[in-house]
């Protein structure tokens, strides 16, 4: 295979000796030929999304209290409107009860 412009031996040395890229000094530097961003890009986007995900847990958390909160002011709303219509009469207590029974 070798013909008289390439030394003896030159292909295959050629074709076994690995590639050795140059180093980097900083982990971002790989990535900078990779994609236009910088390290300090991915920063942000990853402390904009920590940020985001912490106010969609927190935001989680108050709605659940608010819920909870709700439902209980509904249930003592609904045991005094019993007692009031108690106090009037079996058409309202029944009134009361059939609208206040959960669909669960």
């Amino acid at each position: 295979m070798n013909d008289e412009s390439s030394p003896k031996g030159a292909h295959e040395s050629a074709t076994t000796t690995p590639i050795v890229t140059a180093g980097t000094d900083f982990p971002q530097d790989a990535r900078r030929d990779e994609s236009a961003l910088t390290f300090e890009d991915r920063e942000a986007a990853r402390a904009a999304g920590y940020e985001a995900g912490m106010n969609h847990k927190f935001g989680i958390e108050v709605e659940r209290c608010a819920r909870a909160l709700l439902h209980t002011w509904a249930t003592e709303s609904r045991e005094m409107a019993k007692e009031y219509a108690a106090v009037v009469g079996p058409g309202w207590l029944a009134l009361i009860t059939e609208c206040g029974e959960l669909d669960d």
